[in-house]
């Protein structure tokens, strides 16, 4: 029914007037649903090994993503899924080829029309073109391509032309209603500001479908109480402003991120996995405008990089600390029998787990399992859900990777599946009324990923080790022992095509998705980087961002 309202809205428009045009989308779940790929095809001499993993035709899907607007799935019959900014009613490619580097799968990569990598020293900008009227999108020439161990282009396998994505059905939206009173904490403030770095936020459905809110910003006492519209989508929160003045003298007000002088805007949030909390993606900052004869100058009076907001929630720490843990029924199932581990790795029967709670969203998280290295693998920590007196580890977890032979083309690594051997589920930690401590059984996998000279990869999957009748000593129940505060830890935010670090002044090493090092330093803020995927490292900290 939206999409019928809409395109005869527009039909009524075009008769009154040829001039007139639908305006453009400006709400990304506008784009959500599904459609229907359709392109020209050539498929070169060199990409028939893999014709079978591009289509002519197929179905996609767009929706929603965590920290940009869409999600493009199925592109050419791909496998890993784009991500994309709605920009001029337009869709801008961040990540052309998902989070596994490879579109189509290793070691097929999305290139752009002239069969350049993306990750190679080129950079470029991808458009696909909306139709607002219809939602028909006219999507930018493209290659299939692979790519040499500096990530630059080796071959061109085909090339896709006249390609289009075809509206077909609009995604169901279901939002639950997140109306409340919550607290806004501000991490990435500003130094020496004055302004305050926490606010009140009340937020208010509108109507049963729980997309358009009010919402009030309340700074305290001092300040004006914003009144502002929101939209919401399942998952994001937009608070467009313009001339969101704090005072009434109009010296304050609300700004761009990166532009004290541009007081129009919005204000980006996403729900946590809690359903409790939303987390500041966008940045957000606070301008002072100063007259000088007919001149206006303006300035930060605040800002926030990242942040927070949350509903209260009870102060105690029910499961926040580090636990040692000791399996009292140990296999290694690769020596079982008499069998033999030709890497020889050596599983601990005993190991520490450190859970860090967030006392922004009240969220839990898991920072490290079976040694630090879980933290970096898979870039930063790891969200934990709770039931009841259970914190709920996710399967799937990357404990541990290695390099195992010389020539560094053969990789181990270990996964974390659940006790019955499946890469899903929970593995659930029980803290008991009397204070005792419970853990299920888990195994852990090896995946060892053996890559020719064409970095084509095969894999073997082996069960290694199996944990159970764990014992489980809660060694500190008020904190993470020897980790650093969240004040002073390091954490690393993207906002406005800037990284940033917050806490303690620590080095700083960004790398490219090629490996090469491309910032060493100490600092709170890197710039000057072009678009595509990096790799920070800050103390123990080590994120993936995509800018």
């Amino acid at each position: 029914m939206r999409k019928t309202i809409w395109n005869f809205g527009c039909a009524v428009l075009a008769l009154l007037s040829t001039s007139s045009v639908c305006a453009q989308i400006t709400d990304p779940s506008e784009l959500y649903g599904t459609y229907e790929f359709t392109a020209d095809v050539e498929i070169t001499e060199d990409g028939q090994p893999y014709a079978d993993r591009f289509a002519s035709k197929c179905e996609v899907t767009i929706g929603a993503h965590d920290f940009r607007d869409l999600t493009i799935t199925g592109l050419a019959g791909g496998t890993d899924v784009q991500t994309a900014n709605l920009k001029n009613g337009n869709i801008e490619i961040f990540d052309y080829n998902g989070s596994s580097y490879y579109l189509w799968g290793e070691p097929v990569l999305y290139g752009n029309e002239n069969g350049e990598s993306p990750w190679g020293g080129n950079q470029w900008t991808i458009i696909y073109t909306v139709d607002p009227a219809t939602k028909n999108i006219t999507v930018a020439d493209f290659t299939a391509i692979t790519v040499n161990k500096s990530w630059s282009t080796d071959k061109i396998l085909a090339k896709f032309t006249n390609c289009k994505l075809t509206f077909k059905e609009a995604a169901v939206i279901t939002a639950n209603d997140v109306s409340g009173d919550y607290h806004f904490k501000g991490e990435g403030t500003m130094d020496g500001s004055t302004f305050p770095t926490e606010f009140d936020v009340t937020l208010t459905t509108k109507d049963e479908t729980n997309r358009a809110y009010s919402v009030t910003l309340d700074y305290g006492e001092g300040f004006k109480t914003l009144e502002l519209e929101a939209s919401f989508d399942g998952s994001k929160l937009t608070i467009p402003f313009k001339d969101a003045y704090l005072n009434e003298t109009q010296t304050l007000a609300i700004c761009e991120f990166q532009a004290p002088s541009k007081l129009e805007g919005s204000i980006v949030f996403n729900i946590t996995p809690s359903g409790t909390a939303f987390s500041l993606t966008s940045g957000m900052s606070i301008s002072r405008a100063e007259k000088s004869g007919d001149e206006v100058k303006y300035s930060y009076e605040q800002w926030y990089m990242s942040g927070a907001m949350s509903k209260p929630v009870a102060d105690a720490d029910n499961f926040g600390g580090t636990y040692h843990v000791k399996t009292n029924n140990f296999y290694n199932l690769l020596t079982m029998g008499g069998g033999t581990d030709p890497y020889a790795y050596e599983y601990p029967e005993e190991f520490d787990i450190i859970v860090e709670k967030d006392e922004m969203t009240g969220g839990y998280y898991l920072t490290e399992f079976m040694g630090p290295e879980m933290y970096a693998n898979n870039y930063g920590a790891t969200d934990c859900t709770v039931e009841g007196n259970t914190l709920k580890i996710p399967a799937g977890l990357l404990l541990d990777r290695v390099h195992m032979s010389e020539d560094r083309m053969t990789f181990v690594y270990h996964v974390l599946y659940n006790g019955v051997g499946e890469n899903s589920g929970t593995i659930d930690l029980t803290v008991n009324e009397d204070g005792t401590c419970t853990m299920g059984d888990f195994f852990i996998y090896r995946d060892t990923k053996t890559y020719d000279a064409n970095w084509n990869a095969t894999s073997e999957y082996s069960r290694a080790a199996f944990y159970g009748e764990l014992t489980v000593t809660r060694a500190d129940a008020t904190g993470i022992a020897d980790v650093k505060s969240a004040a002073a830890a390091p954490r690393i935010s993207v906002a406005g095509g800037v990284i940033y670090v917050t806490g303690e002044p620590t080095p700083v090493k960004v790398y490219n998705a090629a490996g090469a090092l491309v910032f060493s330093g100490t600092t709170s803020a890197v710039t000057g980087l072009h678009k595509g995927m990096y790799i920070v490292k800050a103390g123990d900290a080590s994120v993936k961002v995509v800018l």
